[in-house]
């Protein structure tokens, strides 16, 4: 076998790998191919049925449409600040509920602590009132002693004389004992200082005996009360911790609430977009009423995609006739490709919607590159697997390759296609003409316009290449 086709079917394998890997890096969607430069992505166009919904009629439902995607953003805003804002709020409420807490604990032991000091100040009292009644008892007799040691000592001082002289030795003892007696009284300290001092111990243990044990005095009252507000302040704390709880608990479900109301939003805010993106854009060759839309071209993405499957099976034919007919070659790709490129055409015109001069002559140009690279892929083929076979993989790859792009191009007509099929899709030069004829007839996106021409541009020269060596070396 010769080695030329099977290095040409390696570069048409890579150039379709090619395909593949830049369309995932440009992150190119089959909705870009009806989508222009600064709109919002839309359902596929669709050519405006007889009896069907007017211009007028999708351009008054995109325009509601349009409105609640757009309150449908400003609400997801807004709930979004909202989850943020009751997570705060919970946040500070978990805070706020520890500090109270931690209040109403140490108010719990602050009135444990003043009810012991309570306690403990009434077994005082008690012990302070029998000191202050014990230091009366012992200063009252000295204090009455003070006011009398004159009279005392005066009829001492007579008797002393009375017996001096008399040598009566029971006399003299008693008189001498009667001098001691008399010396001891008049040596007690009773000055008005030493009184004013006794006076002063005895009054001092009676206050401190009120103050610790009678009410109405300050301490015994300061105690008291200080006791009660310090009770009071536990069972408030006690009762505010509880509420607390209670709050804290109502903030987090206010919280979760919120979050719920965030996801409804979120979900809202989806699926006003999936009715954006699956309603179709009008045909506005048929200008609305009001003016307002400028006219323009229209081909529905299932009609590009017919025809270049039209294209793509009149290449297959031209490739496995040029093979059969050598010698015929040329004249049958001439032929074959100006036949589909007419036949495309045509179908265009009928199908297509306000199609300019220059759209359908660049349409007619995207069939000749279509059929030349399917000519091509069908010449490599059945250069390598003969006519028989090489026909029978074509037609296999070809019905293969219809029905991996159509059912894309179905999917992408009312939602976003998952990026493994994107990249499955991109495989095939089916799709790249898909997109091509799409993004030309609908004005759309000029990466998807010229990726697919340049790519169907290098599988067709490879063909040129591969049918102006024809079949040396094969035979």
């Amino acid at each position: 076998m010769n080695r030329v086709p099977a290095l040409l079917a390696g570069l048409i394998v890579l150039v379709a790998v090619a395909a593949a890997v830049l369309g995932a890096t440009l992150k190119l969607e089959p909705a870009d191919a009806w989508t222009g430069v600064d709109e919002q992505v839309t359902g596929a166009p669709a050519a405006q049925a007889p009896g069907g919904l007017g211009a007028e009629d999708l351009v008054a439902a995109r325009r509601a449409a349009g409105q609640a995607a757009s309150q449908s953003g400003l609400l997801t805003t807004g709930t979004s600040d909202l989850v943020a804002g009751t997570q705060e709020l919970d946040d500070g409420a978990g805070q706020l509920t520890t500090g109270i807490d931690s209040a109403a604990t140490g108010a719990q032991s602050l009135s444990g602590g003043m009810t012991q000091l309570q306690a403990g100040v009434g077994q005082l009292g008690q012990g302070a009132t029998r000191v202050a009644d014990g230091v009366q008892t012992a200063t009252e007799p000295l204090l009455g002693l003070g006011a009398v040691r004159g009279q005392i000592v005066e009829p001492m001082n007579r008797t002393i004389l009375a017996l001096e002289g008399n040598t009566d030795p029971e006399v003299v003892r008693a008189r001498a004992e009667l001098i001691s007696v008399r010396d001891q009284a008049q040596n007690i300290p009773l000055d008005e200082g030493s009184l004013a001092k006794v006076t002063e111990l005895r009054d001092g243990a009676r206050e401190l005996s009120n103050q610790l044990a009678v009410p109405g005095y300050a301490f015994h009252d300061g105690v008291f009360t200080a006791t009660q507000a310090a009770r009071d302040l536990s069972d408030g704390l006690a009762e505010l911790n509880a509420g607390a709880g209670t709050a804290d608990e109502a903030i987090g479900s206010l919280h979760e609430g919120a979050e719920k109301i965030d996801k409804l939003a979120v979900d809202t805010d989806a699926k006003i977009d999936e009715i954006n993106r699956a309603m179709p854009a009008p045909a506005w060759a048929a200008t609305p009423a009001d003016g307002q839309q400028e006219a323009r071209s229209v081909l529905p993405p299932q009609t590009a995609l017919l025809i270049a499957a039209l294209a793509m099976l009149a290449g297959l034919a031209v490739g496995v006739g040029a093979w059969l007919l050598p010698s015929r070659r040329w004249l049958i790709l001439g032929a074959g490709t100006l036949g589909s490129v007419l036949a495309g055409t045509v179908a265009l015109l009928v199908l297509g919607a306000g199609l300019g001069a220059g759209a359908v002559a660049g349409s007619a140009g995207l069939l000749v590159l279509a059929t030349l690279a399917s000519a091509a892929a069908a010449y490599v083929l059945t250069s390598l697997a003969g006519p028989l076979w090489g026909s029978v993989i074509a037609a296999v790859f070809g019905i293969a390759q219809l029905g991996l792009v159509g059912w894309v191009w179905r999917v992408a007509a009312t939602s976003e296609v998952s990026m493994w099929l994107r990249v499955l899709a991109d495989l095939s030069p089916l799709h790249w003409a898909t997109t091509s004829l799409t993004a030309l007839g609908n004005a759309g996106s000029v990466a998807s316009l010229w990726t697919g021409v340049a790519l169907l541009a290098v599988v067709s020269v490879i063909g040129v290449v591969a049918l102006g060596r024809g079949r040396r070396g094969v035979e």
